[in-house]
């Protein structure tokens, strides 16, 4: 290989920059500069060298599957004949390069042959460098340290022993020097190696938590440069910033080193330094470290003085006197660092009165408002001009902080002392702040153990709330009283409003009630109230539970914000409130019986249900007692144990309260490296013995699965370890094929879905979905919810149990195999069961002894319930027989006349009263053996509901109300509440087409569903669309050129710097048009009848969209574009696209998957072009927009900035 092959080889693979380090682990990334340091000094050598040299680099390219740096490392330290030897374990072990997937990535075999010194001889070759502690390293991101930390990608094993030299041997120096901050309240970084690339400040959060790399908390050795200079209050030294972001990191050791005095600017003036009592308060940051067993303070050397330190004006002191603080401070912190005492976090203690306070507000702005409160914000009144052309400025205001509310501005006072890390001022700002809430709270605490007690008391048989109960009638005076509860409970929330308050909020009242007439709660109980007047009963306890569910929410996040107010204080701190559960803190379940906690005096005992109360004690009339008290005494019991359980005794603080204090002496372990499994040395023979031990069972292929005397299978124990799935990809991988592939399910398509939408069977045991409406059967094939549950879609065995006499029979079926269809089914056995009715024949005397006549309904009826099954394919072993005595569940012989349908009930039909005794007969039909071999045939299908929720998607992505989108899978049959406040219902032909969709996608009987005419509805609703997906496409793309426009250096989007003030209006105007242009785009379009039925709604369709983000980001927009305020635009002015692009990029990946389901060649497949203009991701708004300029890429390929690469050795910088 000649020398200029080498050099072009190096120069191509060396290029790395910033922004391709490791996600989330931002490290100092020097092989660009390092390389080209090297190559400058060798066009500085002589000839020999260079001979040399390309003797070394050709030995090292021969070392193929390992990068190129530790190939060069490797030729320095071994010898030839070593070098030859590694060379053979290399290609013996490792075939194919690094880059080839076939690499392992948790280790790699040639490293598990070098002995764990050599491994870290090597690591220490690349990732170590002494310089990293010195003011060398702190001159910018063009100093070369001659580290690799792309190193750590190899692998894990690389990754794992790689991090503990880097940041476990490296000992990196940062200069807390002060600087000016440019931005009020923020306190920058100090400089090091570590942020050479990075400005720490750009984000605050609210708790004052600069954005800190993540590298940082991984750092064991720190040495720390500060300056005893005095400094205002716009100047910030970033030692605060760093101890609030490293405290709970394993630091190792700490080295405090001080500017002596003689070398910093002014150093001559008595002004310029301060004394030792303002030096310990400088110190101050430091003192919430523990843990750390090396701690000195010293004077700072001359190497480690970063350069801008130095006084440019006038000469440097004869001699530097050291500063050091006072003997009795520096005792003091040194033991204080060292041990383990606990320790008070401001900003944490800050974080939780913040959450505390902002569970009290509903509105979201509000709450946001909360987190960046400024001194400058309060008591800042706006006059009300009623011949202003714009009230945009009074959309985006805030009465609370505008008025100075006292929530907020002591709010606002306790963060000025976090901010100021003043404790004791911060506990006094919240101690009152606590105390002002603490009347609202008992308030809201007392209304909601009033409302729960009344639900207690109606949540039993023949009670209001009693589970299950569908018709409700003479309660008028129980819903009266359930009603004022529920008022009393929603007012408790309400905040309470000062003087000062009220006047701010008369100014905007409209809009102030607007906000909050607009959140469910207040929908739900203008739908309460209504449906109390018009006696809709039903209705009211639906909308009663969704308003008790919504308020209850908020108390509990009140109360869990509550346990953590005194989370991070001291023991000995004193509590203004005590917490102490008056109730228990779960939320409401409305779907079982409450316990009845009466004492019978006669029995001493509590009082259990009657045979007739409960569903929960239906079978246990076999007690020996006889008594129905006695009966269900245990079911009762383990109901009280149960919830006596949950009960939290304790105020729950102090255990959290420690658990948070050892968390900050319990510091992160270091990463194990990867080493060999037992597991992956054995056999896969023996491995998949070993998982058919703990994931087989052949107990899931019976019918005791869905046996109602153990629970619908709940009660069954099957000795089953999933959790081994956890442990690693490559357990999951092989466990998976066996748990769902080796096992055999059983499920059944017999009992009604309406009650809880889902079949019995194993998976599906512990899952209870509530129906929105109880008679509503056909609303079942609207939504599936069984192809949601997890692991269906995997199995590849079925014993499917199949009634086709029994009422929903197809129904059942139906559902199934729309959720099968996509599966890859290896054997499927169809079990038929029998049936006694007075309309049909018994299918147990079903066969060839019984009548034409008789065999031919029987037939007639399983084909007409098995026809469903024409949608599956491939599938491998095919079995429909009648069931054995063994297959038929238990609770087809019990009794219940539920199952029964109405026509056979009405005739007073019972069930049978015993099982049967052998297999079920079936009629004989040809069709079984031509269902068989069209399911096991490939041949090409379409499947009806796959194009339906295709269509439905796609029609779903242009509408942003969540309401009218669920409005598109109701059918008007059923008349939802909710449905007259929907203007596009019956007015719109998306909505129409999409409805006639919906009833043959809902229709149950066979030929219902044609697919033909689900097409033609498609294409009207996709031709009405196309001309709104065209106008969206259009202002896409005329954003996306501006945003590439001024996604540069010195644009309005700079991602680098922040946008000037200076800059052009006109730039902004222009960028404010296109957000509008694009919005307007997005808004649905609307025909006369549409319109019309908007009108009719007196604007209650306009106010859905006010408080909506991409609106509310928009008039922000607006107001700062107004103002001249360049960073609030901008920020809004992402929101507002990413809000914008979300939708426009779900619409178009909705239209890639219009016709996936379409047979090829369908005429209807090419109505219009679904591939991609445009690369279908989102904008990123932290990359610089790369300039396509072919002038300028040439320049660069010519090394015109080879001159900004060069480097300095360490010598010629000190000089």
């Amino acid at each position: 290989m000649s020398s200029d092959t080498i050099q072009t080889s190096e120069s191509t693979n060396n290029t790395t920059i910033p922004d391709q380090e490791m996600a989330g682990e931002p490290m100092v990334n020097d092989q660009e500069d390092s390389l080209q340091y090297e190559e400058s000094q060798n066009n500085e050598t002589s000839s020999d060298s260079v001979a040399t040299d390309v003797t070394f680099h050709t030995l090292a390219s021969l070392l193929h599957g390992i990068p190129a740096a530790l190939s060069i490392q490797l030729s320095q330290m071994l010898s030839g004949d070593q070098f030859i030897r590694v060379q053979e374990l290399i290609q013996a072990h490792l075939p194919t390069t690094v880059g080839d997937p076939a690499m392992p990535i948790d280790g790699c075999p040639l490293l598990e042959l070098i002995p764990i010194e050599c491994r870290k001889q090597i690591w220490e070759c690349l990732l170590y460098n002494p310089l990293l502690g010195e003011s060398f390293a702190t001159g910018g991101y063009g100093v070369a340290l001659e580290l690799y930390p792309a190193i750590l990608r190899v692998n894990k094993q690389t990754y794992n022993e790689g991090m503990d030299v880097l940041y476990g041997c490296n000992r990196f120096l940062v200069q807390c020097i002060p600087q000016s901050s440019y931005h009020f309240g923020t306190d920058y970084f100090a400089l090091s190696a570590l942020t050479r690339y990075q400005l720490l400040n750009r984000v605050s959060t609210a708790a004052g938590d600069n954005n800190i790399i993540p590298a940082a908390k991984y750092v064991q050795h720190w040495k720390i440069v500060l300056s005893a200079t005095e400094r205002g209050s716009y100047v910030g030294n970033g030692l605060a910033s760093l101890c609030r972001n490293i405290y709970m990191a394993d630091i190792q050791s700490m080295e405090v080193l001080i500017v002596p005095r003689g070398i910093e600017r002014d150093w001559g003036s008595a002004e310029t330094y301060v004394d030792e009592s303002q030096l310990a308060l400088t110190f101050k940051p430091l003192e919430r470290l523990r843990s750390i067993q090396q701690f000195t303070i010293r004077a700072a050397e001359f190497h480690e003085i970063h350069v801008d330190t130095l006084s440019y004006d006038e000469e440097l002191a004869e001699e530097f006197t050291p500063i050091l603080p006072d003997p009795v401070d520096e005792v003091r912190l040194v033991t204080l660092i060292q041990g383990n005492s606990d320790v008070e976090i401001i900003e944490e203690m800050y974080k939780n009165l913040l959450t505390y306070v902002q569970n009290f507000e509903r509105i979201e702005e509000f709450k946001l408002d909360m987190e960046n409160l400024n001194v400058e914000d309060l008591d800042q009144s706006s006059s009300f001009d009623i011949t202003e052309t714009s009230s945009d400025f009074f959309t985006s205001s805030n009465p609370f902080i505008s008025s100075s509310h006292p929530v907020e501005s002591t709010l606002c006072a306790a963060k000025i002392a976090m901010e100021e890390d003043n404790v004791n001022g911060f506990k006094l700002h919240r101690k009152t702040l606590i105390l002002y809430l603490e009347p609202q709270y008992e308030a809201i605490e007392a209304c909601s153990k009033d409302l729960v007690d009344f639900i207690k008391n109606e949540k039993r048989p023949e009670g209001f709330f009693e589970p299950e109960k569908h018709y409700h009638s003479k309660c008028g005076d129980t819903a009266n009283e359930a009603m004022v509860l529920l008022e009393d409970y929603a007012s408790s929330f309400a905040r309470k409003l000062e003087r000062k308050t009220r006047v701010a909020i008369r100014k905007q009242k409209l809009l102030f009630n607007s906000r909050y007439d607009a959140l469910p709660r207040e929908q739900l109980l203008r739908s309460c109230e209504m449906a109390y007047e018009k006696q809709w009963w039903n209705r009211f306890v639906d909308n009663y539970k969704k308003a008790v569910d919504d308020m209850d929410t908020q108390y509990l996040a009140i109360r869990e914000a509550r346990k953590k107010l005194y989370a991070w204080d001291l023991q000995s701190t004193v509590r203004e409130t005590a917490f102490m559960p008056s109730v228990l803190d779960e939320m409401i379940d409305w779907e079982i019986y409450e316990p009845d906690m009466r004492v019978n005096e006669e029995w001493l005992e509590y009082r259990s249900y009657a045979r007739n109360e409960s569903q929960e004690h239906e079978n246990n009339h076999e007690s020996d007692l006889g008594d129905d008290e006695w009966s269900s005494k245990r079911t009762t019991t383990k109901v009280l144990q149960k919830q006596s359980q949950k009960i939290d005794r304790d105020n729950g603080q102090s255990s959290e309260r420690n658990a948070l204090q050892a968390s900050i002496r319990k510091r992160k372990a270091p990463l194990t490296a990867g080493s060999t499994s037992t597991m992956e040395r054995m056999p896969l023979e023996i491995r998949r013995e070993i998982f058919k031990y703990l994931l087989f069972n052949p107990e899931l292929g019976t019918a005791s699965c869905v046996h109602k005397d153990g629970g619908w299978g709940s009660k069954i124990k099957y000795d089953l370890q999933p959790a081994i799935l956890r442990v690693c990809k490559e357990f999951y991988a092989e466990g998976v094929e066996i748990l769902y592939g080796e096992n055999r399910f059983f499920i059944e398509c017999v009992l009604s879905t309406s009650g809880h939408l889902l079949h019995r069977c194993a998976l599906t045991r512990f899952c209870e979905i509530a129906s929105p409406e109880r008679f509503h059967s056909s609303s079942e094939l609207a939504t599936n919810h069984l192809r949601t549950v997890p692991g269906v879609k995997r199995i590849e065995h079925w014993k499917i149990l199949i009634a086709p006499m029994r009422s929903n029979g197809r129904n059942n079926v139906i559902n199934l195999c729309r959720s099968i269809c996509q599966n890859r089914i290896k054997s499927m056995e169809i079990a038929i069961a029998p049936w006694d009715s007075l309309e049909h024949p018994s299918l147990s005397r079903g066969g060839p002894r019984e009548s034409a006549e008789t065999n031919k309904i029987a037939a007639e009826r399983i084909q007409d319930v098995l026809s469903p099954l024409e949608i599956l394919r491939c599938a491998g072993k095919v079995v429909i027989r009648g069931a054995d005595p063994d297959e038929v569940p238990d609770f087809l012989f019990e009794g219940e006349r539920r199952g029964l349908d109405f026509y056979s009930w009405s005739l007073g039909s019972h069930w049978r009263s015993f099982a049967p005794h052998t297999r079920v007969s079936l009629p004989e039909t040809m069709y079984l053996t031509h269902l068989i071999e069209l399911v096991q045939g490939d041949s090409e299908v379409e499947l009806f509901h796959e194009i339906f929720y295709a269509f439905l998607n796609y029609a779903q992505a242009f509408e942003r109300i969540y309401e009218f989108r669920n409005h598109m899978t109701i059918d008007d049959l059923y008349h939802s509440p909710y449905l007259a406040e929907n203007p596009f219902r019956g007015t719109h032909p998306v909505e129409s087409a999409l409805l006639k969709a919906l009833r043959m996608q809902m229709n149950e009987e066979a030929g219902a569903q044609d697919i033909s005419e689900l097409k033609i509805l498609r294409s009207n609703a996709i031709t009405f669309l196309e001309r709104q997906y065209q106008r969206i496409q259009q202002a896409a793309n005329d954003l996306v050129r501006f945003v590439k426009d001024q996604k540069v250096s010195g644009g309005l989007l700079d991602p680098v710097e922040s946008p000037p003030f200076e800059l052009s209006p006109g730039v902004q105007s222009e960028g404010l048009a296109l957000v509008k242009n694009y919005a307007e785009s997005l808004d649905r379009e609307l025909t006369m009848a549409t319109k019309i039925a908007i009108c009719r709604l007196n604007g209650q369709y306009e106010k859905r969209f006010e408080l909506l983000p991409r609106e509310i980001a928009i008039k922000k927009c607006t107001n700062a574009h107004r103002d001249g305020d360049v960073e609030g635009f901008v920020a809004n002015f992402k929101c507002a696209v990413d809000d914008m692009d979300t939708q426009y990029l779900a619409i178009r990946n909705a239209r890639r998957r219009l016709f996936e389901c379409d047979l090829k060649g369908s005429v209807h497949s090419t109505e219009i072009d679904v591939e991609p203009l445009r690369c279908d991701e989102r904008i990123a708004w932290n990359k610089v927009e790369p300039d396509m300029d072919v002038k300028k890429l040439e320049i660069l390929g010519r090394g015109g900035l080879r001159c900004c690469r060069k480097s300095l050795s360490s010598d010629a910088y000190r000089e």
